[in-house]
């Protein structure tokens, strides 16, 4: 039989057991245990239960105190970094009625951090007010004055480098960025800019254009605009005559109705590389039409608008001209007779004329698995390019194929194409005549290039390891996050394949053009090689030397194989070989 005081012992140890499940138990009622960023305590709440709580310690935040919140001081710079595929917050309280701008510094060019920016809430990739994704090492960004005091929320997320590492700043304004360069005022957020003024902060100067008169020795350099604006008062069509002085320069040319024209808002554009450009701008609207100049590549041109009182583009030769205005035979249609009314049948035979810069157009429908083919014959004063797209005009940049090669007969060959209608476009590259047909056709594009088979209709099954309608394009596997250098040509494609083997909802891309800029598009797809006109993603930005993918999944992935496909852009010497580095990688997934 025990004793009292052998009893004792057991009485305390079942005591202190007790004293530390408690304790335990407590700790766990608490979100992931704070995310060991702040202690857990107890509550009471309304309804006098009790409740446990985070209490967050230093900058952290948030329910399970798992995420940084800094407050900013307006005026101030900070200087912090975030890892990659993390998170950093800020949050500040604006006064009523001010606008801001928020600076975002880079200490490192090759790094990348995105920028979201929301009132009332964290910012998310799919849920923000403001956002910037470019690659700029700097970035600004306007917030707008707004009467609205509710805290602002700036969220910015490591995408590539680890550690990246910045300066924050928020600056206070009248409402609109730069205060409209001090060229404009400021209603409500936005700049109204005075005359000989635009841009989203006034920042551009555009000078007034007399007709007839040359404008000389103008200078740019790489990436640089000029704009120029003209008023068309009275019926006349117009021309541009563009000289570039320096045999290696490239400047594009752009116009537009009405507002600032650019890379991918034009009326007109010719984006060749021609040293002497003439674009006929056919009876153009009444009102203020805009130029712009950029440099491609920098140098000094010379440019002169005109306008006159011919018809433009001798009509196409498909019809006759009756003042300034043509007068179309009944099969074409346009303001210089260029566009067919109806699709064109197999085996018939059309003639045409294009100017340099003009366009004649045609379709066609095939209604047939079967490939068929186009050839235009340069009769004369040619040379003559070739676009083809599916289902509406094609453009030098908006097409599916194209053949820009300097042969008297071409040939461009549509691979299975179906019903869709099929519609043709012959270029000027100079002033050129020509007869063009179509006609269908069963065997393979360059005999699959002896690395498939030629199926039936006409198609290369391709062997393993190449890819493309001609099974020319080679392809290569990428691993996670191993950078692999390659080389390309101009109208070129190299494929790669990423095998997505741990559980992921996203998977980054990024192209890098080792000495060039905006030579190379990129394109990813889920359901195989992608093409022009069958893809999921792309990047095909002029402006940069970086292109990059970033695929959303709605449902974590694992398992599949992701296609890249990287082509040469076709602007650039078809000798010109394009050195770049590629890389692909998915970051783990966050339950």
């Amino acid at each position: 039989m025990l004793t009292k005081n052998t009893k004792k012992p057991v009485f305390l140890t079942t005591l202190v057991i007790t004293t530390l499940l408690i304790g335990l138990i407590n700790a766990s009622n608490c979100p992931n245990d704070c995310s060991n960023h702040g202690t857990c305590r107890k509550e009471s709440s309304p309804n006098g239960r009790d409740i446990w709580k985070c209490h967050c310690s230093g900058d952290w935040s948030g329910d399970d105190c798992s995420y940084s919140l800094k407050t900013l001081r307006v005026g101030r710079e900070i200087s912090d970094s975030v890892s990659q595929f993390e998170w950093t917050y800020y949050t500040f309280l604006p006064a009523s009625g001010s606008g801001y701008d928020l600076t975002i510094a880079q200490a490192d060019d090759s790094q990348d951090v995105d920028i979201y920016v929301k009132t009332g809430q964290l910012p998310s990739k799919i849920s923000f007010d403001i956002k910037d994704t470019s690659t700029n090492p700097t970035s600004v960004l306007n917030i707008p004055a707004s009467t609205n005091t509710e805290a602002i929320y700036i969220g910015l997320y490591g995408f590539i480098g680890n550690p990246i590492r910045y300066t924050i700043k928020i600056e206070a304004t009248n409402g609109c960025l730069n205060d409209c360069s001090n060229h404009g005022y400021c209603v409500r957020g936005q700049c109204l800019c005075n005359d000989g003024w635009a841009g989203e902060v006034c920042e551009i100067a555009i000078n007034e254009i007399t007709p007839g008169q040359t404008y000389r020795s103008i200078t740019l350099e790489e990436d640089q605009w000029a704009y120029y604006k003209l008023e068309v008062f009275e019926s006349n069509n117009m021309r541009v005559v563009l000289h570039q002085v320096q045999d290696d320069a490239d400047i594009d040319f752009y116009s537009k109705k009405g507002k600032l024209p650019s890379q991918l808002d034009f009326d007109y554009a010719d984006t060749s590389t021609n040293k002497d450009v003439t674009m006929d701008i056919v009876n153009p609207a009444l009102g203020d039409w805009y130029f712009g100049f950029y440099a491609f590549y920098p140098g000094t041109f010379s440019f002169t608008v005109t306008l006159d009182s011919e018809c433009p583009d001798k009509c196409s030769e498909h019809g006759e001209c009756s003042g300034t205005f043509c007068s179309c035979s009944s099969e074409y249609m346009g303001l210089s007779c260029e566009t067919r009314r109806n699709a064109l049948n197999a085996n018939e035979i059309v003639s045409g004329y294009v100017s340099e810069n003009g366009w004649n157009y045609y379709r066609y429908v095939a209604n047939s698995a079967n490939n068929f083919i186009i050839e235009v014959n340069q009769t004369s004063e040619f040379d003559c390019d070739l676009y083809v797209q599916r289902d509406r005009n094609p453009t030098t940049i908006d097409y599916s194929l194209y053949d820009v090669s300097t042969d008297e007969v071409t040939h461009l060959r549509v691979d299975n194409p179906g019903t869709s209608q099929w519609y043709i476009g012959v270029y000027g590259f100079t002033p050129c005549r020509y007869t063009l047909r179509t006609f269908t056709s069963n065997s393979c594009p360059g005999n699959c290039n002896n690395h498939g088979v030629c199926s039936s209709s006409g198609r290369c099954i391709c062997n393993p390891g190449y890819a493309g309608i001609d099974c020319k394009s080679r392809v290569q596997n990428l691993d996670q996050n191993v950078v692999l250098a390659d080389t390309i040509a101009s109208g070129n494609w190299t494929y790669y394949g990423y095998m997505i083997e741990n559980p992921t909802s996203q998977l980054n891309i990024v192209v890098k053009e080792k000495t060039t800029s905006g030579f190379l598009w990129l394109y990813g797809s889920a359901g195989g090689f992608p093409t022009f006109t069958d893809y999921d993603e792309s990047d095909t930005n002029s402006n940069t030397n970086t292109h990059r993918l970033s695929v959303e999944f709605a449902q974590p992935r694992r398992g599949i194989t992701y296609y890249i496909g990287v082509y040469g852009s076709p602007f650039v010497m078809s000798d010109r070989m394009i050195d770049y580095e590629i890389v692909a990688w998915t970051p783990p997934f966050k339950k």
